[in-house]
């Protein structure tokens, strides 16, 4: 189709004028088509075909522009989350370098604690066998002394009864030398009576008695010394069996110590054995960790990258869905009579001048409505504040508000109507409840009276719309995005604010 053929007729002219100049006003409206005067007009019913047309590739553009819009705010919101992984990941990071770092000093103090125990533990060692050595010598030699003693012993016994035999010997010999003595006191007496014949037999006799008297005293001395040795000898059979009792006892002790020292010399040697097997766990383990350690600096290293990379990302991530936004904003400025996005632009715009007459009605009574002196409530902790025509404003507002609320059942999340400082005076009335002290709590059910515009770029965005602006919207602690549509307020010709619509996409064919 060449559109110089809209010009074709110089008869069609005016009618075709007519059509231009009510598409091109405000919203380019593209909306109707005089099909009565385009059998008469051709230029006329090549224009509505052209419309027509225009307006279904408007249409599909605007679905399919939504369509990236909300993938553009599902991905700045996974760009979001995943910037604050990557912040998570960095922290972490860092954690584990610095965890793994005080290890390796911790596994190089124990490696080198473990060396100098595993070589005091081999001094010891040596130091152990050779008292292990001098335990069984001194087991030996006591085992020596002990068969000493017990041959001194034998000989004691063997003696004691030697000495027995004697002293039995000696009593002969004391009676032998009694009854000689008596034989010879009898021989003297009858050499007596004999006269002179047994002078000589006298003599001889009184010798005999001497000798007899002799040979019983030493054996008297004799049997006293033999008494004497014989208790010398008991004395020293009972210090013996005493020494050889001590001397069992010391063997039996030396030989107790000796095995428990065998023991414990086995046990220093499996101690040595199992430090010498730490010890090279350990400098394994230290080199392992070194190696572990060396990697976590890459891992934070590579963190560091990732986090830039996200914020980049990020980013990124918001000038898409800014462009997005402009581009919405700009199909926008279409009035096509037909699709979801239209009947919505129409709902809010019916409710725009809703809003607009109360405002009006409240200028009219002489109140400030353009008054921004705000005040802070007391007991609000600076959340909330009020200002000189906030309560009149309420009274106005709020119930249309609760009119409109239909949770959600007609695609309309919320209606929100703020001036151009971004400030909130009334809300529906489920949310304008007095506030708890818990923020969880009174971010839902006491929202009135604050300022609700985040930021100020956003407030800007706001305070910059003439006619109808639209973008996305992710709402606060979920995932879940909304298309946000906004038109200005405005009293006796003046720009006071913002009225800001949130639509589910579903509800706009999305």
């Amino acid at each position: 189709m060449n559109i110089s053929r809209l010009w074709s007729s110089r008869t069609a002219r005016p009618s075709l004028h007519g059509r231009l100049e009510q598409a091109n006003a405000e919203q380019i409206d593209l909306s109707s088509d005089d099909d009565d005067q385009a059998q008469t007009d051709s230029a006329i019913g090549e224009f509505n075909s052209f419309t027509r047309r225009l307006r279904d590739m408007i249409i599909n553009f605007q679905q399919q522009s939504m369509q990236i819009a909300t993938s553009s705010a599902y991905s700045r919101v996974l760009a979001e989350q995943a910037a604050r992984d990557a912040g998570k990941q960095q922290s972490l990071s860092e954690l584990i370098f610095q965890a793994s770092d005080q290890t390796t000093r911790a596994l190089q103090d124990i490696s080198a604690r473990t060396g100098t125990i595993t070589e005091m533990n081999s001094r010891n060692l040596d130091a152990a066998r050779t008292s292990q050595q001098q335990l069984a010598d001194a087991r030996s030699q006591m085992q020596q002394i002990s068969a000493a003693m017990a041959g001194f012993k034998s000989n004691i016994e063997a003696l004691d009864s030697t000495s027995g035999q004697i002293r039995s010997i000696l009593t002969t010999v004391q009676d032998f030398s009694a009854q000689t003595n008596m034989l010879a006191l009898n021989a003297a007496i009858e050499a007596a009576r004999a006269g002179e014949q047994g002078r000589g037999f006298a003599v001889v006799a009184d010798e005999v008695r001497n000798l007899s008297i002799k040979v019983g005293t030493a054996a008297d001395q004799i049997g006293t010394l033999m008494e004497q040795m014989l208790n010398a000898m008991a004395g020293a059979a009972e210090q013996t069996q005493l020494m050889q009792h001590q001397s069992d006892s010391a063997g039996q002790a030396v030989s107790t110590a000796a095995d428990q020292f065998e023991q414990m010399v086995f046990d220093f040697q499996t101690a040595n054995d199992d430090l010498l097997m730490v010890s090279s766990a350990l400098e394994q383990l230290t080199a392992t960790n070194s190696e572990s350690h060396r990697h976590g600096n890459e891992i934070r290293d590579l963190s560091l990258t990732i986090s830039k990379h996200m914020q980049d990302t990020f980013a990124q991530a918001d000038t898409q869905r800014d462009n997005t936004n402009l581009v919405l904003q700009g199909l926008c400025q279409f009035r096509l009579g037909k699709g979801n996005l239209e009947r919505a632009t129409d709902l809010l715009m019916q409710r725009q001048q809703v809003i607009q007459d109360q405002l009006q009605a409240l200028f009219a009574e002489g109140i400030d409505v353009f008054d921004r002196q705000y005040r802070p409530l007391p007991d609000s902790g600076g959340q909330k504040h009020t200002v000189s025509w906030a309560e009149a404003y309420r009274q106005r507002i709020q119930p249309l508000l609760d009119e409109w609320d239909s949770g959600g059942k007609d695609g309309v999340l919320y209606m929100v109507p703020v001036d151009n400082h971004g400030y909130m005076a009334a809300s529906r009335s489920a949310a304008s409840k007095p506030m708890t002290g818990d923020p969880r709590v009174d971010a839902q059910q006491s929202t009135h009276m604050r300022f609700v515009v985040p930021s100020k770029l956003e407030l800007d965005n706001l305070n910059r719309c003439t006619y109808i602006s639209m973008g996305t919207f992710v709402l606060p602690g979920t995932r879940t995005i909304v298309f946000v549509l906004f038109v200005p307020l405005r009293v006796n010709g003046k720009h006071w604010g913002t009225l800001s619509a949130g639509i589910q996409p579903k509800a706009l064919g999305v």
